[in-house]
């Protein structure tokens, strides 16, 4: 049974409090998330995403964030865990 989530960056943000709108721990959080940064971990962890580059967080409706929509069956705090590793291991091999 397959959901589609919505991630938006500010969710593993870990410059953002919870009341802005993250979602995962500080230790578990990635400092400024890029949207496509966001997009490509989804994509090496197979969770088929989908970007929507213009959309606003509500929170921040004049930060042209955009979004990303994943097609899995784990919960959503899971993925955003998954992501924010993903984008971690991605900025290391940078180095």
């Amino acid at each position: 049974f397959f959901m589609s989530t919505m991630i938006w960056p500010i969710y593993m943000d870990r410059n953002k409090s919870r009341n802005e709108g993250r979602k995962i721990s500080l230790e578990d959080g990635v400092a400024g998330p890029k949207l496509k940064e966001v997009y490509q971990a989804a994509k090496n962890l197979s969770f088929n995403p989908t970007m929507e580059e213009l959309t606003s967080y509500p929170g921040e409706w004049y930060n042209h964030s955009g979004r990303v929509f994943v097609e899995t069956p784990i919960p959503k705090k899971n993925v955003l865990v998954a992501i924010s590793e993903e984008i971690k291991d991605m900025r290391n091999k940078k180095r």
